[in-house]
């Protein structure tokens, strides 16, 4: 029964993103919470219906719901507290009563539907592998968390890393602490993590705006430090009983569990989501066309280090951003000038004809050090995949999304780059 399950909420995510583009808003918004919420009443049929255990009365673990609470709210505090130094946004919502009631109804049975089908399936699936069905089950809510409107807008432009490192890995972290706290609580426990959260983005009249670098370290650090600490307050005979830990292993492990896994995981999103940035002194780029052939190919990742421009030289390769175009050019220098407190720099691409407009420079711009070739052609590759399926079954536009919305919007990182043109 649990493949019915599975095929229900993902035959829901396809009919949701699909409704979008034949029906005006409001008439999407009505449509998709009668939708969501059959989801939600047929998987608590069919949870009795198996005999294992009604979800709609699942025992109430008071200690679990309490810990995701906490979690839930020192999650925000923290989004909050990054408001105060980056600055606060007005919510795009209506807070007319009426819409209050409609946006609530639209998020909550999504996240009903998502939470009650999500603890069904981690009931239905073998304790022997708990873990592995618990990454699978995430990785499946994470992906559609976003509709194809969201992928769609991901992928038209530079910005896959940052969708990636801003939004999939955070929205990961937080499904992934759902999954747990289902597993512990049944879906009571993840609803008091997940709604809080919603419920602020959405009923907010003033949210936090932190560029995304921020947000993802937010998004992905509190939830993995707080499965850290929740886990390591469970008891040991019940990681026993959701197959967390087996027995032999406490006689491998004096400790009933050991944070290193934890920690691996959370050093390796971080490492993820701040490379991109820049900010630890380097910042990696995916080459995306041939302007630079053949010193640059399609799919060699470039290194670049933020260098003055009085260190430039004619014959090194740069980057930047030109104003306007929201892209980033990794030409070669073909004249530097000196103009009172800025330098005039003037880039070609070795394989175009024409050298493009100079540009002027106060501060530091990027300067390629090293050049890996062609491991970043898998991006290319997955970003073309994704933006051509998404724009079969998108309606072009941008739909109300039933993502978790304090992921927030994409603005810059690791890029995949555009160089600047095609040959001429």
């Amino acid at each position: 029964m649990w493949l019915v399950a599975l095929a229900m909420v993902l035959g829901s995510y396809a009919a949701v993103s699909a409704l979008g583009r034949f029906l005006p808003e409001m008439q999407y918004y009505l449509a998709s919470v009668i939708v969501w919420a059959a989801v939600t009443a047929a998987v608590i049929l069919m949870d009795k219906r198996m005999n294992k255990g009604n979800l709609a009365s699942f025992r109430l673990n008071k200690r679990v719901i309490i810990n995701a609470l906490y979690l839930a709210a020192l999650q925000l505090a923290a989004l909050i507290s990054t408001g105060f130094f980056m600055g606060f946004g007005r919510t795009p919502f209506s807070l007319a009563p009426i819409f209050i009631l409609v946006n609530t109804a639209f998020f909550g049975t999504s996240i009903m539907a998502f939470e009650f089908t999500r603890a069904y399936l981690i009931k239905s699936y073998s304790k022997k592998r708990i873990f592995l069905g618990l990454v699978l089950i995430s990785i499946l809510f994470t992906t559609i968390s976003f509709n194809f409107a969201a992928y769609t807008t991901a992928f038209q432009g530079v910005r896959f890393f940052e969708f990636f490192g801003g939004r999939l890995i955070p929205a990961f972290a937080i499904n992934f602490a759902a999954s747990y706290l289902a597993l512990l609580g049944g879906p009571t426990s993840s609803l008091a993590y997940i709604f809080p959260l919603q419920a602020f983005q959405w009923l907010s009249p003033i949210i936090p705006n932190p560029d995304w670098a921020v947000r993802g370290l937010v998004n992905t650090a509190i939830p993995a430090l707080g499965l850290l600490f929740l886990n390591e307050g469970v008891r040991t005979g019940t990681l026993i009983r959701y197959g967390l830990i087996r027995k032999t292993d406490l006689r491998k492990f004096p400790k009933k569990t050991s944070a290193l896994p934890w920690v691996i995981v959370l050093i390796v999103a971080m490492t993820i989501l701040w490379i991109p940035t820049g900010l630890l002194g380097f910042k990696p780029s995916v080459v995306a066309s041939n302007s630079m052939s053949p010193a640059l190919e399609t799919g060699d990742v470039v290194i670049s280090v933020p260098s003055d421009p009085s260190s430039i030289k004619v014959g090194d390769i740069v980057q930047y951003t030109r104003a306007g175009y929201g892209i980033s050019i990794t030409h070669r220098v073909v004249s530097i000038e000196p103009s009172g407190s800025t330098y005039l720099i003037t880039t070609k691409g070795d394989a175009n004809n024409v050298a493009d407009d100079p540009i002027s420079v106060s501060g530091k711009i990027g300067k390629v050090v090293q050049v890996v070739p062609k491991i970043g052609l898998i991006t290319i590759y997955l970003r073309d995949f994704v933006y051509n399926l998404a724009q079969v079954v998108s309606r072009g536009g941008a739909q109300a999304s039933i993502a978790p919305s304090f992921l927030g919007p994409q603005t810059a990182g690791m890029q995949i780059i555009e160089e600047g043109g095609e040959k001429t």
